[in-house]
């Protein structure tokens, strides 16, 4: 079997002693992917080979101890997760060793956005984000944050982040999507001094963290903020909400309750408590480069904009009821 891949790591198959006498070798795991895809022959002895050195950690990787599951399932390896990342393996003292995992190489965002303005107009991004390592999604005293079309976990907290197929077309199919809240009470939001009415979500995940988004070029002067957006006439102001969140975060959300009214710069927001129902970070629209999960202690530190304050403390209280 002849191939980049074979000449590459074919050694490894031998789990020869003198495999333990090299200082280090790096595995390029996107180059991997492309020989996975075109020849599975050698990359499944390859894992194969590499699942027996680990035959010891295998159940410790639930523990996040370190051990890189990417190297214990070619399933994984196929799937976004750990894409564009090195890892550098150093070989211990006998085959019986773990082998340890080096940093993740975390790459810089693009210099334009994936999505397009109004599907044709490219986005360049000035200071793209830099994404978090993939261990931090389990870890909910960590802050983690995913890139336009980024590598996050196939699941977080039971359930999968995958892209939202079904999210509406119409106007007609907003106002009608799962997770508007049919039981909320509440009343008409009112202008403050003539301003834009709006809508947006505060999104609590199962872990307790909280979903943020990075506005574009800091958009308005936000690092991080809240999803919202300005009410459409033909739009509830839920179905904004659930509208907003998606394209701003790539999330389909459930309205849980609601958080209050805000006197913003140029708006007046009603912001809800909602919950993940589906979706992913990684199929954020435009208007965000880069969407973080942060836990309620950090957020603080977080949210730069003066007008996201009170909507904070509005959060920490209903969390503290709640």
């Amino acid at each position: 079997m002849e191939n980049k891949l074979w000449e590459k790591y074919g050694w490894l198959l031998d789990n020869q002693p003198e495999l333990f006498g090299l200082d280090e070798i790096t595995i390029n795991l996107k180059e991997l992917r492309e020989h996975v895809a075109m020849d599975y022959g050698p990359a499944y002895e390859l894992f194969n080979s590499m699942r027996a050195i680990w035959e010891d950690e295998t159940e410790q990787w639930m523990g996040f101890k370190g051990v890189p599951r990417v190297f214990m399932s070619q399933l994984i390896l196929m799937s976004n997760e750990y894409r564009n990342k090195e890892f550098i393996i150093r070989p211990e003292n006998n085959l019986n060793s773990s082998w340890s995992e080096k940093e993740e190489v975390l790459l810089t965002g693009p210099a334009q956005h994936p999505r397009r303005y109004n599907k044709n107009n490219i986005v360049t991004l000035t200071n793209p984000s830099t994404p978090t390592k993939i261990l931090s999604w389990y870890d909910a005293t960590k802050i983690a944050t995913c890139l336009p079309e980024g590598a996050v976990p196939e699941t977080l907290n039971d359930l999968n982040l995958i892209p939202w197929a079904g999210a509406p077309k119409t106007v007609q199919g907003w106002n009608f999507v799962q997770g508007i809240n049919q039981t909320l009470e509440e009343e008409q939001l009112q202008s403050i001094n003539g301003k834009k009415l709006s809508a947006g979500a505060v999104v609590v995940e199962a872990d307790g963290r909280v979903w943020v988004v990075h506005p574009s070029n800091h958009f308005g002067g936000y690092i991080t903020t809240f999803p919202k957006g300005r009410v459409d006439n033909q739009l509830s102001l839920q179905a904004t909400a659930i509208k907003e969140v998606f394209e701003e975060s790539g999330l389909h959300v459930e309205i849980m309750g609601l958080l209050g009214d805000f006197e913003r710069t140029t708006t007046v927001t009603r912001y809800y408590l909602a919950r993940r129902l589906a979706g992913t970070p990684a199929d954020m629209g435009w208007e965000s480069q880069a969407v973080s999960l942060v836990p309620p202690e950090k957020l603080d530190s977080m949210l730069n904009g003066p007008a996201d304050k009170p909507v904070l403390a509005a959060l920490k209280a209903a969390l503290i009821l709640k």
